[in-house]
Formats: C-alpha cells, sequence, structure tokens
C-alpha cells in the first residue's frame, strides 16, 4: 500500500510533536501504552482462496502494524532522560527474558537467510520491548499511575469494540471466517486470545475503578468481550477467560454475584444484536465438540524440531504453532527452548513474588496481586496450546510486560511498607491501613484514598 506525500510528512510531524511531548512530558507514556496495546491487538487475515487480504476499515493500521508498533515503542525512549533523573531504573525480569526472546529470534532468522524479518525483530525487540521495560516501571511512582495504566489499557480495548461496531454496520463478512469471529485480527485464536485478556482486564476495573459511570462502563465492555470469545468457537480462549476471570474475581466473588445478572443483562443484547444470522450459536457449539485438534501439530513438531535440533527450520517451516515450546524447538532449536523454559520459570517467579507480598502493601495496591497473576496464568496456561511466547507483536507480550512492571511496582510498594512498618505509624505518610483485603471493599473502590 503506496502512501501520498501528505501523509508521510502528516506522520512524520506528528511523531516529532508526540516525540517533544514525550520528552517535557513523561505522564503521557501511559496513554501512549494504550495506543501500543490498541496497535498489537490488529492483524491482517489473508483469504485462504484467493491469496489476498481481507480488507476493513482500519485496514492501513493492520498492515503496517509491526511498523507501527515499533515506532510507538521507540517514542517511549524520548520520556527516559526526564524519568531517570527522577529515579533509579528498574528492569523487570521478564521484560528483560522477553528482550532476550526477541534478541535470539532476529539472530536465528538472520540464520536462516531471512534479513528483512531479521531486522524487524531487532528493530521490535530494542525499540518495543527494551524501550517499554526501561521507561514505563519508572512511570508507576505511586497507585494512581498504577491505575491510570490499567484505565488506558481499557481504553484500548473500548476502541476496539468502537472500531468493530463501525464494521459490523460496513460489512460483518470481514469480520468472519465462517461462523467464526476474527474480527481485525489474523484468526480466531488470536481474535480469543485478545478478548480474553481484555475482558479480564475490563471486569477488574469494573470492582476497582472509583467512579461508578466508569464501573458500569468497564462492566458493559467486559460483558461484550465475553460474547466475543464465545463467538471466536475457541476452546483456548474459552480456558483463558475462565482462568483470567476467576484469578481476579476469587477475593471478591460474594460481591460480585450481586454484579453478575447486570452483565448478563448487558450481554445479552450485544450477543443478539452482533450475531442475527446465528453465527455465534454456530460457533459456538464448536467449543463443546470432542476430539483432538493438538495431538498432530504437537508430533509435527517435535519431528520437525529432531531434524535440525540447533537452529529450527524457522517459525514459517515448523509445521504447526500451538505450543509455544515445541514452537521454540522446531523453528529456533534448542536455544530458544531454553529461553522459553526461562520465561515460564521467570513468570511463575513473579506469581509467586506477587502473592507473598499480598498482605505487605497498602489496600489499594493489593488488587494489582490479582490482575497480576491473572495475566501470568493465561500466559503460560495458553503457552502450552499457542505459540504466544514468540509472538513478536501481539496483546499477549504487551499484557506481559505491563504485568512485569507492576510486579516490579508491588516489589518496591512491599520495601516502602516494610520501611514504614520499622519506623512506626508517624512515617506512614497519613494514611489508614487495613489488615484485611476484604475490608478495603468497603472503602468503596481503587484508588481512593483514606486519611487519618
Amino acid at each position: 500500500m503506496d502512501f501520498p506525500l501528505w501523509v508521510i510528512v502528516g506522520g512524520l510531524v506528528a511523531g516529532a510533536v508526540a516525540a517533544l511531548s514525550l520528552a517535557s512530558r513523561p505522564r503521557l507514556v501511559l496513554p501512549l501504552v494504550g495506543l501500543i496495546m490498541f496497535i498489537a491487538s490488529l492483524g491482517l487475515r489473508i483469504d485462504k482462496m484467493t491469496e489476498r487480504p481481507i480488507l476493513t476499515w482500519l485496514a492501513p493500521l493492520q498492515t503496517y502494524r509491526s511498523q507501527l508498533y515499533v515506532a510507538l515503542g521507540a517514542l517511549l525512549f524520548f520520556a527516559l532522560p526526564r524519568l531517570v533523573g527522577g529515579g533509579s531504573l528498574r528492569i523487570p525480569a521478564q521484560a528483560l527474558v522477553l528482550f532476550l526472546i526477541g534478541a535470539y529470534n532476529a539472530l536465528m532468522r538472520l540464520l536462516h537467510g531471512d534479513a528483512n524479518q531479521a531486522a524487524l525483530s531487532l528493530g521490535i525487540a530494542v525499540f518495543a520491548v527494551l524501550s517499554f521495560m526501561l521507561v514505563v516501571p519508572l512511570t508507576l511512582r505511586d497507585n494512581d499511575d498504577a491505575m491510570k495504566l490499567e484505565r488506558f489499557v481499557g481504553y484500548a480495548g473500548l476502541a476496539m469494540l468502537f472500531a468493530t461496531a463501525v464494521q459490523i454496520g460496513l460489512d460483518q463478512s470481514a469480520l468472519m471466517a465462517g461462523p467464526r469471529f476474527t474480527g481485525f485480527t489474523a484468526n480466531p485464536q488470536f481474535a480469543a486470545i485478545v478478548s480474553a485478556s481484555v475482558c479480564t482486564n475490563l471486569v477488574w476495573l469494573s470492582m476497582y475503578d472509583d467512579r461508578k459511570w466508569r464501573k458500569i462502563m468497564w462492566l458493559g465492555g467486559g460483558a461484550a468481550f465475553g460474547v466475543i470469545v464465545l463467538w471466536t468457537g475457541s476452546r483456548t480462549g474459552l480456558g483463558m477467560a475462565v482462568l483470567g476471570l476467576g484469578c481476579v474475581l476469587y477475593r471478591r466473588l460474594g460481591n460480585m454475584i450481586l454484579l453478575l445478572p447486570v452483565g448478563a443483562l448487558i450481554a445479552y443484547p450485544i450477543f443478539v444484536f452482533l450475531s442475527p444470522d446465528e453465527d455465534i450459536e454456530l460457533a459456538t457449539s464448536r467449543l463443546f465438540e470432542g476430539g483432538d485438534t493438538r495431538t498432530l501439530s504437537w508430533q509435527a513438531m517435535l519431528e520437525t524440531g529432531m531434524e535440525n535440533p540447533l537452529i529450527g527450520v524457522g517459525v514459517e517451516d515448523a509445521g504447526a504453532s500451538e505450543n509455544s515450546f515445541l514452537l521454540a524447538f522446531a523453528g529456533y532449536g534448542i536455544g530458544m527452548v531454553m529461553l522459553t523454559m526461562a520465561l515460564a520459570a521467570v513468570s511463575a517467579w513473579v506469581v509467586l513474588q506477587a502473592w507473598r507480598v499480598r498482605k505487605r502493601v497498602w489496600p489499594e495496591d493489593r488488587p494489582l496481586v490479582d490482575l497480576i497473576i491473572a495475566h501470568n496464568a493465561m500466559y503460560l496456561g495458553s503457552s502450552m496450546f499457542e505459540g504466544i511466547m514468540l509472538t513478536r507483536v501481539g496483546p499477549s507480550p504487551v499484557f506481559i510486560l505491563i504485568s512485569a512492571c507492576l510486579s516490579t511496582y508491588l516489589l518496591d510498594r512491599a520495601k516502602q511498607y516494610r520501611e514504614a512498618e520499622e519506623w512506626g505509624p508517624e512515617h506512614h505518610d497519613e494514611w489508614e491501613y487495613d489488615e484485611h483485603y476484604d475490608e478495603y471493599a468497603e472503602y468503596g473502590g481503587y484508588g481512593e484514598h483514606r486519611q487519618q
């Protein structure tokens, strides 16, 4: 797709303005993360018969999503000088392993003779992952920053719903692969992963935001993405949604029971509106079909990896992609397997650390524990059925980067809380603490500060 000169010039000017704004106002990093999430959630579906892309009204963004992802990530670097001046660097371990996976991906693609894709992989690792892990942790100074970060991710999800509604009005078939929903992604599985992750995030926001109108907005968005998960007909997506929602609801299930009828009332008209031709019914029937859709794919990847265990054959020739570790072996050899296993181990460690400090931070920070556990659980669970650990551009790496930054923030807050306890109540900066998570729910939600 060729762009006219005015589009190119306009893009350069917009980029320059954004860079200068970030350099002078580092707080713009948080809305930029929301924009990165929106771009990462896009994909371009190819018609298998004609081998041509299926175009939607977001086609330019879908076509150049990788380049936009790199460009937006690179903008984060402009905020770094001001942020470093206010605090020391804090590099999350998960993000560091993701960076190493990206760099190794670039090296292996170069060895396999694909210099262009190698350059793109390196660009993503440096300008998207590295910038994220250096800059975003520095913006999380207090719980208000953490909440704003999650809100901007939520706004990205709502923007995706708006874009979907517009496309349904224009041509719903562009969002469908038979009866299964693909949205603005490459396939139903990708759409399911996006929807399950965002659904979990929005439901969490509906519990802990401090504005009632936003609570309703988040709950409505979560219900809509729940319907979309069903519409994709993806069992992996459904499993992710169940796992993620279970993690964020388990502490508050008693209170959330009162909201479930509200969610159902919101979801039902969405269900009816989205599928006048009973596409959802056809897609959801797949969720309950029997049959094994993974064993043959796993066997194919294992056999491919055994043929070339050192450097693999490239992900395009791996034979399948339905397991992150086997895809790593088939595509890039034993070195990538070690890196993906390291990422799994570090992710499990993050979950344990978050659980360990859940009662050793201020009450307003404790709901973050549930969200961190949810996203890591979804990531690890889906990695057994999809090759998401090797995804260069997608919602999964962005969500896990956000989770990594939040876990670093949470550990810092735990340290501050411990120091405040050692110094005595007079050094608690006038905060009134509550030792029990459930009692904090009575305060009205996340982010509402109580002072003595």
